[in-house]
């Protein structure tokens, strides 16, 4: 009966550890992320590699840059459910960057992660557009 016990319960501690390892899946070497600007901003992802990505989360961070800047709804989170080799995929979606939308008026900065990849970027946000966002 003990050893039933202890089998039990060393399935059940493994459990956890199994899920962390999947969660922290390396993506560095694979991911590829291009800001844009227009109506909210929006990330272009690809997979850059030779695997399937699967349960990528994802964030977009909106902020002031200093000076009269105002960000009202800035941070944007997400997962991408499943990211083929030589797929690219845009985040936030249409819906996601309407309900509710970025709004603001002055320059900002720009940080989308992804999985493990982080990008930057600086733009203009007037309303609920970005314009002049480049790549920092």
């Amino acid at each position: 009966m003990r050893a039933t016990t202890l089998i039990c319960i060393l399935t059940i501690l493994s459990i956890p550890i199994t899920t962390c390892a999947m969660a922290t899946e390396q993506t560095s070497d694979q991911l590829s992320i291009t800001i844009k600007g227009g109506l909210g901003v929006q990330a272009v992802v690809e997979n850059t590699g030779n695997t399937t990505l699967e349960n990528v989360s994802w964030e977009i961070i909106v902020e002031k840059a200093g000076g009269i800047a105002f960000v009202l709804f800035g941070t944007k989170t997400g997962t991408i459910e499943t990211l083929q080799p030589g797929e690219n995929i845009t985040i936030p979606c249409l819906m996601a960057r309407l309900m509710p939308p970025t709004i603001g008026f002055g320059k900002v900065n720009i940080t989308v992660t992804v999985g493990d990849v982080t990008e930057k970027a600086q733009g203009t946000l007037i309303g609920i557009f970005f314009i002049g966002v480049k790549e920092i």
